[in-house]
């Protein structure tokens, strides 16, 4: 009896640990590639040094472009960022990641 109260224990741990992302939402990896590419079009806007709101309309230009290239809209973008921003896991993942593969992109040009 005891084998099975630990067996059955064992799985509800396993299950309780795995969080699976609702549908429409968009995986780790897909944020994380996004908001590599997304902070990379920042950094161009910043080394423009333009007037905040025409830095925001180049961002927005730049963020559309993005969207095309990742094949999604800006709504299941925003949603998704939502989302990862409230599952701190999830954002802390997603921006160790980013973080980690723009340094590398810093000590390495010219890498895609």
């Amino acid at each position: 009896m005891r084998k099975h109260f630990l067996t059955f224990l064992f799985l509800i741990i396993l299950g309780c640990n795995r969080e699976e992302i609702p549908k429409g939402i968009l995986s780790i990896d897909q944020m994380t590639a996004i908001l590599i590419d997304v902070h990379i079009a920042e950094g161009k806007i910043m080394e423009l040094k333009q007037h905040p709101d025409t830095a925001l309309i180049i961002l927005r230009h730049f963020e559309d472009e993005i969207f095309m290239k990742h094949n999604l809209k800006r709504k299941e973008y925003e949603e998704s960022f939502r989302y990862h921003l409230n599952n701190i896991k999830s954002l802390q993942e997603i921006y160790s990641r980013v973080v980690d593969s723009l340094n590398v992109r810093k000590e390495v040009p010219n890498i895609n």
